[in-house]
C-alpha cells in the first residue's frame, strides 16, 4: 500500500493521475483536492496501474522453464439451448520443447462447422503445427531466450516433432553465397495466414530480407512466408497465435 508521504512526494503524480481519475470513474476534484481524502486518491492510483499493467504488459513470464497457466473459458449450450460457459480452467494441452518452447493449444476447428458445433472438447494433446485441414488452431508459444537455447538447438528435431520442417539447411546455402549473416534456426514456412499477438516479453519476427521487433500488444499479420522467431532479451515472451489453414490451389 502506497503511504500518504509517498504520495505527497510526488508532485508531478497528483495532476497526471488525478486527471486520469476524474476522467475515467467520474470522482470530483473537490473530493481530490489537496489530498484531503488521500486513501481515495491511493486506492484509485493502485487501481489505474493496474490496469496498466494488465492491458499493456500481458502475463509476465520470468522463468522460461516453467509454463505460465493460461486461464481458458469456453462457451456453449445447455440441454434447452441456452448459452453457458461449459469450462473454465487452465488447459493442459500441452506440447513442451523446452528449453526452446512451450505450446498451448486452445482451441482448434475443423471443415465440418456441424461436427465443431457438437464437441465440449476441440484439442488433443497429439499437437501438431499446422491447424486441421480446411480449420484452425487457437494457440499461445512460450519462447524462451535466444541464449538459454539456440546455440544447442536441433530445430529440425523440433519441427519434425510437431510434423513440419525447417528451411535452414536451404537457407544457410542461400546466405552462404549472398554473403549475409546467417538467419537463426528455425525458420520455416506454413501454408496458413496467421494472426499473432504479443501478450508479454518482446520478439524479433525474422524475414528472408529484414527483421523487425515485436513488443508487448504488437500484433503481426502473417500471411504464409518464410519466418523465424528470435528472442533477443533476458526474459520469455509469450505470444498468442490463431492460424487459419490456406490449401494451396
Amino acid at each position: 500500500m502506497i503511504e500518504r508521504q509517498d504520495l505527497e512526494k510526488h508532485s508531478t503524480f497528483s495532476r497526471s493521475i488525478i486527471r486520469s481519475l476524474v476522467a475515467s470513474v467520474g470522482v470530483t476534484r473537490k473530493a481530490l483536492n489537496g489530498h484531503a481524502n488521500y486513501r481515495v486518491v491511493v486506492q484509485l492510483t493502485e487501481l489505474y496501474h493496474s490496469l496498466r499493467l494488465v492491458n499493456h504488459r500481458g502475463p509476465e513470464v520470468s522463468d522460461a522453464s516453467k509454463r505460465l497457466p493460461l486461464r481458458r473459458v469456453v462457451t456453449g449450450f445447455d440441454e434447452a439451448g441456452n448459452s453457458v460457459v461449459i469450462q473454465d480452467g487452465d488447459c493442459d494441452f500441452i506440447l513442451d520443447k523446452s528449453p526452446a518452447w512451450i505450446v498451448t493449444d486452445l482451441w482448434m476447428t475443423s471443415d465440418d462447422p456441424a461436427a465443431d458445433a457438437s464437441k465440449e472438447e476441440a484439442c488433443t494433446n497429439d499437437i501438431s503445427l499446422m491447424p486441421p485441414s480446411g480449420g484452425s488452431v487457437f494457440r499461445v508459444v512460450q519462447f524462451a531466450p535466444d541464449k538459454d537455447y539456440m546455440g544447442k538447438w536441433d530445430a529440425d528435431a523440433a519441427f519434425a516433432s510437431v510434423g513440419h520442417h525447417t528451411n535452414d539447411a536451404d537457407n544457410r546455402a542461400t546466405d552462404k553465397v549472398a554473403g549475409k549473416t546467417g538467419r537463426p534456426k528455425g525458420m520455416h514456412k506454413t501454408d496458413t495466414v496467421d494472426y499473432a499477438i504479443v501478450m508479454s516479453g518482446e520478439i524479433w519476427l525474422v524475414m528472408d530480407e529484414g527483421e523487425t521487433l515485436l513488443k508487448s500488444g504488437d500484433i503481426l499479420i502473417q500471411r504464409a512466408t518464410n519466418h523465424g522467431w528470435s528472442n533477443r532479451s533476458d526474459r520469455p515472451a509469450l505470444v498468442a497465435f490463431a492460424l487459419l489453414d490456406q490449401p494451396q490451389k
